[in-house]
């Protein structure tokens, strides 16, 4: 069954974060996962968001953390520090 990683964030340090985003790139073309949202507009229609949307497909959730801990994604994590606040979840999906 799929999976994805759903994660918002509000980017406080744009060149950090595009220095992370391409570390980011690096861990999720490793495991074969795919990018289905990758920043872009945001509309809230109800509740809270944050600014910047990200949604990665895995195979499964095992993938999907197993790229979360793998040594490549925490290098991405290592240079993105305090450049954004995020909300990162592993969300099984359908099918």
């Amino acid at each position: 069954m799929v999976a994805y990683a759903i994660v918002q964030a509000d980017v406080t340090d744009a060149e950090k974060f595009g220095k992370y985003a391409e570390l980011a790139g690096v861990a999720v073309a490793k495991f074969d996962a795919k990018f289905i949202v990758r920043g872009g507009e945001t509309i809230v229609t109800e509740g809270k968001s944050r600014t910047r949307t990200t949604v990665v497909e895995f195979a499964d959730l095992e993938t999907a953390k197993a790229y979360y801990h793998s040594p490549e994604y925490e290098a991405a994590r290592a240079v993105l520090g305090d450049a954004a606040i995020r909300d990162y979840k592993l969300v099984d999906g359908l099918g």
